[in-house]
């Protein structure tokens, strides 16, 4: 069975609203870690004279430099993937609600979409940390940066 977890929306105009995340299948999730894995690290190469001389101040501005550096087409591409593991519980007559697919309008807050995509994105470590890992000597070979790692690996 899948991992799924719910998230519950606290505050903003979408405070009520429940949500599930669902973790993408393994083919999928490889796939997905895989696009974002290489298009990160061309986003980096690109940057690394940059952040030499003008270091960044946290893992959270370091994302908004890389995910900015994107291509507009990878960076939907990335973000649509995360957003395909949501559902939403619809309000209905139904005591329990009905819990379907998320669909244009559901989401009112740009809150929301940043929550859900972080949530989704929790989920899929494992794949995106494999793929680094598979990738990691290629990546350095090409950016120009030592891994540590021997030839022989």
């Amino acid at each position: 069975m899948k991992k799924t977890f719910e998230y519950l929306v606290e505050t903003g105009d979408d405070a009520g609203k429940q949500f599930f995340i669902t973790k993408m299948p393994t083919f999928k999730a490889d796939k997905w870690a895989q696009h974002l894995v290489k298009t990160l690290a061309a986003a980096g190469s690109a940057l690394l004279p940059s952040l030499e001389k003008y270091p960044v101040q946290g893992l959270e501005q370091l994302a908004i430099v890389f995910f900015g550096r994107m291509n507009l087409e990878d960076l939907e591409k990335i973000f649509d993937g995360l957003l395909q593991c949501v559902q939403v519980k619809r309000k209905s007559e139904k005591a329990e609600g009905e819990i379907t697919p998320l669909r244009e309008g559901d989401i009112e807050d740009a809150m929301t979409f940043v929550n859900l995509r972080v949530k989704a994105f929790e989920l899929h470590t494992d794949f995106i940390h494999a793929t680094y890992q598979f990738l990691l000597p290629s990546v350095a070979a090409t950016i120009g940066i030592a891994t540590g790692l021997s030839e022989e690996a």
